[in-house]
């Protein structure tokens, strides 16, 4: 079975050192929306990616960022994530 990888629109500002020395502290402050579908889906056992090259799917609750935009216009598919879905 195929297992798919995904790339978290916000990947790169969330993993991005805090100026005050603090690693990954931007995983928090960046939002916690972030973060839950980051972990949501490795609960579902999808693979996740910090570079987007690498990525099946993009996925994003918000707006894509200049990148992932990118790479969706290209062609990757995107999983828009919401908890207001209805």
């Amino acid at each position: 079975m195929y297992i798919y990888t995904l790339y978290f629109s916000g990947t790169k500002d969330a993993l991005t050192q805090n100026p005050d020395g603090f690693l990954y502290d931007n995983l928090v402050t960046i939002g916690i929306y972030f973060n839950d579908d980051r972990m949501a889906f490795k609960q579902m056992e999808f693979n996740t990616t910090e570079n987007l090259a690498e990525a099946d799917a993009v996925v994003g609750g918000s707006t894509l960022d200049e990148e992932s935009l990118a790479a969706v216009q290209a062609g990757t598919p995107y999983v828009a994530a919401d908890d207001s879905v209805d």
